[in-house]
C-alpha cells in the first residue's frame, strides 16, 4: 500500500493536471473550495468533484454553501468598514468646518481638518469589497 487511508485517491474520474483532490478533513475542504471557486471553478464540477472523491451530496452541497456564504459575509463586512471611513472622514471635515465658520463669526478666522484620507481609503475598500462580493458564484446555477 502506498500510505494513503482507504478509498484514497478515489476511484473514478481524474480532475485537471491528473491527480485527485487530496484533502481529508472539513477544514481542508473549505480551504479548497475557497481557492477553487476564487480561482473561477463553477459550483457545480466543484460539487462533482467532492462527489468523485467520497463526499456525500448532501455533505458537499452544505459546505460549498457555508464557503458561499462566508466569502460573502466578508465581502459585505468589507464595504461595510469601506463606507463607515468614508462616513467618519467627511464628518470629521464637516464638524471641523462648521467649527471653523463659528470662530471666523467671531474673531474672523478659524480652522478646519479636511480628514481626506479615511474617504479615499474607505472609498477604495468599499469598492474592493463590491468588486468581490459581485465574483461570488451563486450555489444554484
Amino acid at each position: 500500500m502506498n500510505g494513503m487511508p482507504p478509498g484514497y485517491p478515489p476511484s473514478g474520474p481524474q480532475y485537471g493536471n491528473g491527480f485527485y483532490p487530496q484533502v481529508r478533513s472539513r477544514l481542508q475542504w473549505q480551504a479548497y473550495v475557497r481557492a477553487r471557486l476564487d480561482a473561477g471553478q463553477p459550483v457545480v464540477q466543484m460539487l462533482a468533484e467532492m462527489a468523485a472523491s467520497g463526499v456525500s451530496q448532501p455533505d458537499a452541497y452544505g459546505l460549498v454553501a457555508e464557503v458561499i456564504a462566508a466569502m460573502r459575509k466578508r465581502a459585505l463586512g468589507i464595504i461595510g468598514v469601506g463606507c463607515i471611513a468614508v462616513l467618519v472622514g467627511l464628518g470629521v471635515t464637516v464638524i471641523t468646518m462648521q467649527a471653523a465658520r463659528d470662530a471666523a463669526e467671531g474673531s474672523g478666522s478659524g480652522m478646519y481638518v479636511v480628514w481626506w484620507g479615511p474617504v479615499v481609503a474607505g472609498a477604495i475598500a468599499a469598492v474592493y469589497g463590491l468588486r468581490a462580493y459581485l465574483k461570488i458564484p451563486s450555489l444554484h446555477p
